[in-house]
């Protein structure tokens, strides 16, 4: 049994194509190419990243709960960091990322600009991208209802530490095209 991992499309309605197979996943991606030179435009793919062992304490996963009492409302989420997106329901350490400083806003707000996917999103396993001119540029990491504040992970101007630690395509185990 394969766990199935998708590359983040525009408004995920293009055909996909198996690009990789790692360990026990499935991985998919859009038709549309990518290009490891121009990894600002096409960051989407970073999310299958495969180079940091999964003990790495720079790396843990999202997959907060509800009623986590980290994000309680009467907590403040200024200095939240997040540290990985997309992860699944078992906990696979595939889904790595950086340290990376959340914003707050309004969910109507985004939605106004944005393509959210959330009916795709498990409500205790967020991920969902935002995408924009084709272009993945945060991450929704937490909700704190269906219809008012969530959290969104800036990703764009991580690239360099990206291509830096995780890699650009050309490490061992790399998941980059």
């Amino acid at each position: 049994m394969y766990n199935i991992a998708v590359v983040p499309n525009f408004r995920w309605l293009s055909s996909y194509r198996r690009i990789l197979r790692l360990l026990n996943t499935l991985i998919y991606g859009p038709l549309s190419t990518f290009n490891a030179q121009s990894l600002r435009d096409n960051l989407a793919i970073i999310m299958l990243e495969h180079d940091l062992p999964a003990t790495n304490e720079a790396v843990k996963m999202i997959s907060w709960q509800n009623y986590d009492g980290n994000l309680s409302k009467d907590r403040s989420m200024e200095n939240l960091k997040v540290t990985a997106f997309l992860s699944n329901k078992g906990g696979s350490p595939m889904s790595k990322l950086t340290f990376l400083n959340a914003s707050t806003t309004r969910r109507s707000n985004c939605l106004k600009h944005f393509y959210v996917d959330l009916f795709n999103t498990n409500l205790q396993d967020y991920g969902a991208p935002l995408v924009f001119n084709n272009q993945l540029i945060d991450i929704m990491s937490y909700s704190l209802d269906s219809y008012s504040t969530f959290i969104i992970v800036g990703i764009t101007k991580y690239a360099d530490w990206i291509r830096q630690h995780l890699g650009d395509g050309h490490h061992r185990n790399s998941s980059m095209m």
